[in-house]
């Protein structure tokens, strides 16, 4: 009996420490605001997030993986409901600075 009352004690702990760290886990906040070049301005992040935000950093003229990979993101998208969509946003960020315009990247977005 007291062999039981150990394990079942045990398996009580375990699962309070789990809902500790997961609770510390969810309240961490995850980045910080930042501000973006476009051809509109600037583009902040804090004013222009939603629920569910993907970072996408490629090159606007990349002609083999990044045409690929932005397939990739556009059937995960299309498989997401019009109620689902309204809560994620998709932001390509261009590292190409000699030839990733803010123009180039509105047009492949």
């Amino acid at each position: 009996m007291n062999k039981i009352i150990r394990t079942v004690l045990t398996i009580l702990g375990v699962i309070f420490v789990i809902f500790l760290i997961w609770y510390k886990i969810d309240n961490i906040p995850y980045g910080e605001n930042f501000t973006l070049n476009n051809e509109k301005g600037k583009w902040e992040f804090n004013q222009n997030a939603k629920e569910i935000n993907l970072l996408y950093f490629g090159f606007t003229s990349c002609a083999s993986v990044c045409p690929m990979a932005l397939a990739s993101v556009n059937s995960s998208f299309d498989m997401l409901t019009q109620s689902e969509r309204k809560n994620v946003s998709v932001i390509f960020i261009s590292v190409d600075y000699k030839k990733g315009y803010s123009g180039d990247s509105f047009r492949i977005c």
